[in-house]
């Protein structure tokens, strides 16, 4: 197979085009091995530079992943679903925390890692959301979320300092049932949740954290959890790998 000369793009997007649509019909599977760039060079008729730059094109859009020492493969999807409303309540008694039980209904195995406790000065915009002035302190818990061995997703979980002081919130240890169950029991039950989303392309740790792919962009969540009297006890912020995850909600019509 020649590349089109009567086509005005540049070869490499031709190249990458044919190889997109043998991907969207399935002739190339998930998992699958890709030519070599000097196979994919001689089918097209191009020059290999051609080739590998239209490898790269599909690699940045998260179709192609490269395994060293292997070659280069058809990304499996890794889709997850996520849903808001799962994670405000409070866990039942007996329940493990909320991550471990939704993502065992799921069929998964719900695991986390802490990375950090400690008190901190807030972002300028978590601050707000939490209502602290200034120089007024926040404990963070940074966690990585996993589903079945794999990094899903990255939680910053801020609280105000003065709500949280001298309990376990402030350990690295994990918390029984977890924050949310723990805050209920100091007097602060969720009662409201405000979310707002982004996306964006990942950081450098971030990509490393999550293992994404080249191209794979990211949705930030942030949550507010309100309780009683609309006090905010609690801002996550939510890193989630968007080859992965997919956003639901529940809209109350009224």
């Amino acid at each position: 197979m020649v590349v089109n000369p009567g086509d005005s793009r540049a070869p490499y997007l031709q190249v990458a085009d044919a190889l997109r649509r043998e991907i969207e019909s399935g002739r190339l599977a998930p998992g699958d091995r890709l030519q070599s760039t000097r196979e994919i060079s001689e089918r097209f008729d191009v020059t290999g530079a051609t080739a590998q730059r239209a490898v790269g094109v599909l690699k940045t859009e998260g179709l192609l992943e490269g395994v060293t020492g292997r070659g280069v493969f058809v990304r499996r999807p890794r889709q997850w679903r996520a849903v808001s409303s799962r994670y405000v309540s409070v866990p039942s008694a007996g329940e493990q925390d909320r991550w471990t039980t939704e993502a065992a209904k799921d069929g998964r195995l719900g695991t986390q890692q802490i990375t950090f406790v400690g008190e901190v000065e807030a972002p300028d915009d978590i601050g707000d959301l939490l209502g602290l002035s200034d120089g007024e302190p926040a404990v963070v818990r940074k966690r990585v979320m996993f589903l079945d061995g794999e990094p899903v997703e990255l939680t910053d979980t801020y609280f105000p300092a003065s709500l949280v002081r001298g309990t376990r919130i402030t350990d690295m240890r994990k918390i029984p049932r977890g924050a949310r169950a723990l805050m209920a029991e100091l007097g602060y039950p969720p009662r409201k949740a405000l979310e707002t989303v982004y996306a964006r392309m990942p950081t450098p740790d971030e990509r490393r954290e999550l293992r994404l792919g080249a191209g794979v962009p990211v949705f930030r969540v942030v949550r507010t959890v309100l309780s009683d009297d609309d006090l905010p006890v609690e801002v996550d912020v939510m890193i989630l790998g968007g080859d992965r995850n997919r956003l639901e909600y529940d809209v109350p019509v009224q």
